[in-house]
């Protein structure tokens, strides 16, 4: 991999003791930013909310102080979708923090997640009902030149009016991502990982970036997802959402359709459309 341009990415939770020589790590190696996650209302079932809360929140103003960009992943699980204001209120409280760039992720039930799905899981209807308020409340943000990023949506409202797909919802992420794990080996996306779909190789092993890009169990995954819905008007914006858990598009009442419908529509008439370059 070293004749190729490759990024490297870093998550955490933040939950570490952090300090100046990791500063210096992420600014060398990591373009000087790190992800981590805010969702309280999953660890809350575990207890790891208000055990680490405050060490995280003290680490995030550290690391921003020294210059560190940090987005911040959400999981959209069913407390936003019962009570939106949560959802008002978990942004304004990273907002306050200092963080304009988050990721929205959907649940999906694997792993511990399987044992809290009733209390965490969305079916598509409803993802997509949520998705629309979260829509709704962020174009009334980008309305006022209050400019912050909300990833999908930032994209999806940026590129929608060129017919072009974006983030996990075009499944391009297969073919521009890499998951690197501590045993060495490598795999797709980590939302792939641990569903049937098997190592692509090791790292010490690695020859080709485009014969591990464009492997088998790639193009399988992708192929499988995409050949159901291609008759969608909207399918070059949706591709069924995340490879790993794709919509079920016709059991969603409509919202699907409705939720493109206003990503069109404000793509048009917004003047104030993030832009990461």
């Amino acid at each position: 991999l070293l004749n190729e341009k490759v990024e490297l990415h870093i998550q955490s939770n933040l939950t570490i003791n952090v300090n100046y020589g990791l500063v210096e790590v992420i600014k060398k190696y990591f373009d000087g930013m790190i992800g981590t996650s805010y969702d309280p209302y999953i660890r809350l079932l575990n207890g790891s909310f208000e055990k680490f809360k405050d060490r995280w929140e003290a680490n995030v103003k550290f690391l921003m102080s020294e210059g560190i960009y940090i987005p911040v992943n959400i999981v959209l699980t069913r407390h936003f979708y019962e009570n939106f204001n949560l959802f008002v209120d978990t942004i304004s409280y990273l907002r306050s923090l200092g963080v304009s760039s988050f990721r929205l992720e959907r649940f999906t039930p694997t792993g511990q997640g399987a044992l809290n799905k009733s209390f965490l899981y969305l079916n598509d209807r409803e993802f997509f009902e949520l998705m629309i308020k979260i829509l709704d409340f962020y174009a009334a943000f980008l309305e006022k030149g209050e400019v912050f990023y909300l990833n999908p949506l930032d994209d999806m409202l940026r590129f929608s009016g060129r017919g072009v797909g974006v983030s996990c919802w075009s499944g391009s992420c297969l073919f521009d991502t890499i998951t690197l794990e501590p045993d060495g080996y490598l795999y797709p996306c980590p939302e792939l990982r641990g569903r049937g779909i098997a190592p692509e190789g090791h790292i010490e092993s690695v020859l080709n970036l485009y014969d591990l890009l464009y492997s088998r169990n790639r193009l399988y995954v992708l192929s499988k997802n995409h050949s159901l819905l291609k008759e969608c008007s909207y399918f070059e914006l949706c591709h069924r959402g995340c490879p790993s858990s794709p919509h079920d598009c016709l059991n969603t009442d409509g919202k699907c359709i409705e939720f493109f419908e206003k990503i069109l529509l404000f793509s048009r008439y917004l003047k104030h459309l993030p832009d990461h370059t």
